[in-house]
């Protein structure tokens, strides 16, 4: 599931994100994104080119992981990364940039 979009499930303290996948080890993931519920204000920051929500880097040892699901439409609706692609216009390699 490396270098693959997917939605993270944390706990203690519980959070959800959304992002790429960098690496996974035994000691946990090096996983790059934006919490969940900012999905929305970061497709829309772009068309109103006012920047709030960033991308950022991080480590999240396995023991806080609930589980890991890889991005990817499901029937008619849309990935979470297609919907970005579709409302902000960035094609997805300006997305791996950000």
């Amino acid at each position: 599931m490396e270098d693959r979009y997917a939605v993270l499930y944390l706990h203690s303290p519980r959070e959800n994100l959304f992002g790429r996948v960098f690496s996974i080890g035994p000691s946990g993931v090096i996983f790059r994104g934006i919490p969940l519920d900012q999905i929305e204000t970061f497709k829309y920051q772009f068309k109103n080119d006012e920047p709030s929500v960033f991308f950022q880097t991080g480590f999240y040892p396995l023991h806080r992981i609930e589980r890991m699901i890889e991005d990817e439409a499901q029937g008619p609706l849309p990935s979470v990364l297609d919907s970005i692609v579709k409302t902000s216009q960035l094609s997805e390699e300006a997305i791996r940039q950000l």
